[in-house]
């Protein structure tokens, strides 16, 4: 169940209500009807490409029933850390290990929080979807205006040094575990 950008840009366009963002991300953006992969898309290589998330996928705690999907785990934690929309983080165990993916929401009054290895498949997929919407939005928001460039540039370099913080614990957290082992 590999995210597969085509079927994603397909939906959109055929999809009343966000067949708009499909039209204005081609318009404004980049020519999206003949990209293959997402490692094509300008978002990936300007923005999502910077989150090294390997390392990260290595060490990733997931529920059995997800781990047989075959999901692009890389490329899901590049969209996680690169969103403005949540806030992720890892618990790390020592114990097992691993780490465990959570991802904070915040919408009205609900505050959310969730662990990647709770999720069933289809929340996954949904993930994906969420998240390229939301980047494939901000890219066009940034195209549209140049106080809202200034703002998404200023929030990627924030969520990316974020990110940077994330890997230096996890640095820490595999020397430990050599040290241990």
């Amino acid at each position: 169940m590999l995210f597969d950008i085509q079927d994603f840009f397909y939906s959109l366009k055929e999809n009343q209500e966000k067949k708009e963002i499909y039209e204005k991300y081609n318009k404004l953006v980049e020519n999206i009807d003949y990209i293959k992969s997402y490692k094509d898309l300008v978002i990936y290589k300007e923005y999502l490409k910077k989150f090294n998330t390997e390392k990260l996928v290595k060490k990733l705690k997931l529920s059995e029933y997800i781990v047989e999907d075959n999901f692009d785990w890389d490329f899901l934690l590049k969209l996680v850390f690169g969103s403005f929309s949540s806030d992720s983080d890892f618990i790390f165990d020592i114990k097992e290990e691993n780490i465990k993916l959570f991802i904070k929401v915040e919408s009205s009054n609900k505050k959310l929080k969730k662990y990647l290895d709770e999720l069933w498949g289809f929340q996954i997929d949904r993930m994906y979807e969420i998240y390229m919407e939301e980047q494939m939005n901000l890219f066009i928001l940034a195209k549209e205006d140049e106080e809202e460039k200034n703002i998404v540039d200023k929030q990627q370099k924030e969520r990316f040094e974020y990110f940077k913080e994330i890997e230096k614990r996890f640095d820490v957290f595999l020397e430990y575990i050599d040290l241990k082992g």
